[in-house]
Formats: C-alpha cells, structure tokens, sequence
C-alpha cells in the first residue's frame, strides 16, 4: 500500500513541476536549463503514470464493468 501512496505523490509532484515550468515557459524567454528540466520531468511523469495505471489497474477496471 505504501508503495502505491509513493507512486500517486510521485505523479502529482512531477505534475505540478511540469505546469509550473510549462508556464514559466510560454512567459520567460528560451532557457535550456528549464526545457531540460521540462523535458526530463516530462519522461518522468509518463513512467509514473504508467506506474500508477499498473498499481490501480484492477480499480480501473472494476469500474468498467457493469454488476446485474
């Protein structure tokens, strides 16, 4: 269970890091050291995501399935 609490933090903090630096962004002129870090939060948040669908599967797909 810990596990899952870590990966669902891990997501929503790569999450905020990548808004944040998103509108940083579109609002401050070309900066290296912000596109990588919007870059390699960007990879990170895929594989957190693709932790957190594999955690949460078996809810996920409770919720598709109809109950008569």
């Amino acid at each position: 269970m810990r596990y899952k609490n870590l990966v669902s933090l891990l997501t929503a903090l790569c999450f905020f890091v990548l808004a944040v630096s998103g509108v940083l962004s579109f609002f401050l002129d070309y900066s290296r050291k912000l596109a990588t870090i919007h870059t390699v939060f960007g990879y990170f948040f895929m594989a957190c995501v693709g932790l957190h669908l594999t955690n949460n599967w078996p809810s996920f797909k409770s919720y598709t399935h109809k109950k008569s």
